[in-house]
C-alpha cells in the first residue's frame, strides 16, 4: 500500500448486546493500523459490557455512543451521518474484517479511479473465529434480477462517497433485516459492483444470526427491493433479465435455450455489447506483474 495520500476510509459498526464478540470485531480493524481510518461505533444501549469494550478502544475512535434505537437501520444511519471518508463501509459486531482489508481496498479504489463498489470473496467466521468455506461469489445486475441475491456479503463491500451520495446517502428505514439487499438494488442502478479475489471480511455464525433465525422474512424484503429496483432500470436490461430468468427456469430443454439465447442477442446491437452487459466485472491479482487487474468473467444465471 502507498503511505502517503491514501484515502480516508470510514467503518460503521453498529452493535447491541453483542459483548462476546465485540472485542474481536473492533480489533480486526483497529489492529490493521490502516493510517486514514475513521471508525465509529453505534451502540444501542446494551447492557452485557459492551459499553466497557468500547471505552477501551475510545483513543482509537473517531467517534462513538451508546443509546437506545428504532433498529439496525437508525443505528446505520446514525453512523454514516457523522462519516467524512472517501470510501465507505459497515462491519456488524459480531464479524471480523482480515489483516489486509483496508490497505487492500484503497490500493484498489487508488489504482482504479472509476470503481466506485467493491466486494471481496464470501467469508465464514465459526463462533470461535476461525475462517472457514471461504467462497468466489460474482454478482451483477443480472443476478439480483434472477432472483440470485445469495450473497453480496455485506462484510466484504466497499464503496465511494460519490455512490453513496448519487443512491441516497441513507440506509433505508422500512427495512428491518434485508438493509444490505436493499442498499446494493439501489447501488445497481448507478454503478458495476466489481469482485475482487481477496478475503476481505467475513460473516460469523453465532447460531443466533438474524437471517438464521428469519429465513423467510428475509427473502420477502429481498424480493421487494429487487421488484423496486426492477421498475427503475431502463428496458434493455429488464428484457435481458427476463430472458435469463426463463433460461434458468427451463436449463435443462436445450432448444428453449437456443431459442431464448436467439431473443437475447436479439436485444443488443452486438454480441459484444451483450457480454459487456451481463459479464463479471473483476479485479484480479496478476503475478507476473504483480499488480491488480481488470478481467471480466461470463454471466450465469
Amino acid at each position: 500500500m502507498r503511505l502517503t495520500n491514501v484515502p480516508k476510509i470510514s467503518v460503521v459498526t453498529p452493535s447491541f448486546n453483542q459483548a462476546p464478540y465485540l472485542e474481536a470485531c473492533l480489533s480486526s480493524v483497529l489492529n490493521q493500523k490502516y493510517p486514514n481510518l475513521e471508525y465509529i461505533v453505534i451502540d444501542g444501549g446494551s447492557t452485557d459490557g459492551s459499553v466497557e469494550i468500547i471505552q477501551a478502544h475510545q483513543s482509537s475512535l473517531s467517534y462513538w455512543i451508546s443509546e437506545p434505537d428504532s433498529g439496525h437501520a437508525d443505528a446505520l444511519n446514525k453512523g454514516f451521518s457523522r462519516c467524512s471518508g472517501d470510501i465507505l463501509c459497515w462491519l456488524n459486531s459480531d464479524d471480523m474484517q482480515t489483516p489486509w482489508t483496508l490497505s487492500t481496498v484503497a490500493d484498489i479504489f487508488m489504482e482504479f479511479e472509476d470503481v466506485e463498489w467493491i466486494q471481496g470473496w464470501n467469508g465464514f467466521w465459526t463462533k470461535g473465529g476461525v475462517m472457514v468455506h471461504p467462497m468466489r461469489n460474482p454478482k451483477n445486475i443480472y443476478s439480483y434480477l434472477t432472483w440470485n441475491y445469495h450473497w453480496i456479503q455485506q462484510e466484504s463491500v466497499f464503496w465511494s462517497r460519490n455512490l453513496w451520495r448519487k443512491a441516497g446517502s441513507q440506509i433505508n428505514p422500512d427495512y428491518k433485516l434485508m438493509v444490505d439487499v436493499e442498499l446494493w438494488s439501489r447501488f445497481f442502478l448507478y454503478a458495476d459492483l466489481y469482485h475482487v479475489d481477496a478475503l476481505l471480511g467475513g460473516w460469523r455464525n453465532t447460531g443466533e444470526n438474524r437471517a438464521l433465525m428469519n429465513k423467510e422474512e428475509c427473502h420477502i424484503e429481498a424480493l421487494k427491493a429487487i421488484a423496486t429496483m426492477e421498475d427503475r432500470i431502463d428496458r434493455k436490461t429488464l428484457r435481458c433479465a427476463k430472458t435469463f430468468r426463463l433460461l434458468s427456469l427451463l436449463r435443462n430443454n436445450t432448444l428453449t435455450r437456443m431459442l431464448c439465447l436467439a431473443n437475447l442477442l436479439i436485444s443488443f446491437p452486438s454480441v459484444k455489447n451483450l457480454i459487456n452487459a451481463a459479464g463479471y466485472r473483476e479485479i484480479r491479482w496478476n503475478d507476473e506483474v504483480h499488480q491488480w487487474q481488470r478481467m471480466r468473467s461470463p454471466f450465469h444465471s
